[in-house]
């Protein structure tokens, strides 16, 4: 499971920690916002913090305070933002790795909720979330939850690259199908045609025997197309795939077009001009009806679409590097992280690997400094 850290225990640890300035006046808001966090009533804490932050606006302490009651009311970027803030001010190695890890745990909730809106954004905050564990792993080595947030984040990753190709996948198989309904309207179209031609012919009366050749040509053109239009409506997903609302009406569609053309296949073969003709139009209103049916996923890529989509689908399936941070030792060389693997097993055995060179370099425990308060 996904570990955030006590934020209780570390709330609790600010009240033993005196501030300069307005000392008392911050002391006893700080106070009254840990009363209220404790028994769960966040926007009273929130509001407490804030005012001691008027007193004190420098302490890392009440930034960290802030951004534990934001996490706890689910608005992650704001609690992110007070724990950057808490990061950037404070000088206590502590307090700061516990501020990073704690972004990491932020921006991890924050690809939660995008997994259901935006999956390449979804993934890059999953890259984000794990450059905070790694800043949280370089300042405190021994920090375990952290590289075991590392490993949960990676599985996530993992399982958003799966979906990510998942859809693209049934995007193509969509488009395809929008094709070939626009071929099949193309062809029901042309059958159309003839009959009216044929039914011209049929009122001046010209030959009957040429004509009832014509018919029953017509007759097995518009049977071929009925196998067509069955044929694309079983394969309208490959298997294992879901089928979305819009496929399934799509399929109705076609479904219901193979069946008026069935009937314009009977009225035919009894040289039934004019009866077949009325099954054909419905036909061909049914398959329009199929291809709106898809809607946007009906519409073919261009190239440079397919191109941008290919270029952030390299990108995806990249190694995920550390990037420059925006934490006060952003100049130090990072490990890069290898490369996403094919799956969770591996994911787990690679970051057993990066622990084992950042302990190479470790020196161990946390690395006390002067206190500013």
């Amino acid at each position: 499971m996904f570990k955030p850290i006590s934020f209780f225990i570390m709330i609790i640890g600010i009240l033993l920690m005196p501030l300069q300035a307005y000392a008392g006046s911050a002391q006893n808001l700080v106070k009254k916002g840990n009363t209220a966090y404790v028994i769960g009533k966040y926007d009273e804490a929130l509001d407490a913090y804030e005012a001691a932050a008027v007193h004190a606006p420098e302490s890392p302490h009440i930034y960290f305070n802030k951004g534990s009651v934001l996490y706890q009311k689910q608005e992650y970027t704001r609690a992110a933002e007070a724990f950057k803030q808490a990061a950037i001010k404070t000088k206590d190695i502590k307090l700061e790795t516990y501020s990073k890890f704690n972004l990491g745990v932020c921006s991890f909730r924050e690809a939660e909720r995008l997994k259901n809106s935006d999956l390449n954004k979804a993934l890059e905050t999953c890259r984000q979330s794990i450059r905070y564990f790694q800043d949280a792993l370089e300042l405190s080595p021994e920090f375990k939850e952290a590289g075991e947030n590392i490993e949960m984040v990676r599985m996530t990753m993992k399982s958003i690259l799966d979906e990510i190709k998942r859809q693209k996948k049934q995007q193509k198989a969509t488009q395809d199908a929008a094709e070939q309904i626009q071929d099949i309207i193309q062809k029901q179209q042309e059958l159309f045609d003839r009959n009216k031609t044929l039914a011209d012919e049929e009122h001046r009366k010209d030959n009957a025997k040429n004509l009832h050749e014509k018919v029953q040509d017509l007759a097995k053109g518009q049977k071929d197309l009925q196998q067509e239009t069955r044929m694309l409506s079983q394969n309208m997903i490959p298997p294992g795939q879901d089928m979305s609302e819009s496929v399934q009406k799509a399929k109705e569609h076609l479904d219901k077009s193979a069946g008026q053309q069935g009937a314009a296949v009977e009225k035919l073969g009894q040289d039934q001009i004019d009866p077949a003709s009325i099954h054909q139009e419905k036909s061909l209103e049914e398959l329009k009806n199929a291809l709106a049916s898809l809607g946007n996923q009906a519409n073919p890529q261009s190239q440079m679409q397919k191109q941008e989509d290919d270029k952030q689908q390299q990108k995806n399936e990249a190694s995920v590097e550390n990037q420059p941070r925006d934490s006060k030792d952003s100049e130090k060389e990072k490990a890069p992280m290898n490369q996403l693997a094919d799956d969770a097993r591996s994911i787990l055995d690679q970051e057993k690997e990066n622990k084992k060179r950042r302990n190479i370099y470790s020196t161990g425990g946390y690395r006390e400094v002067d206190k500013d308060w």
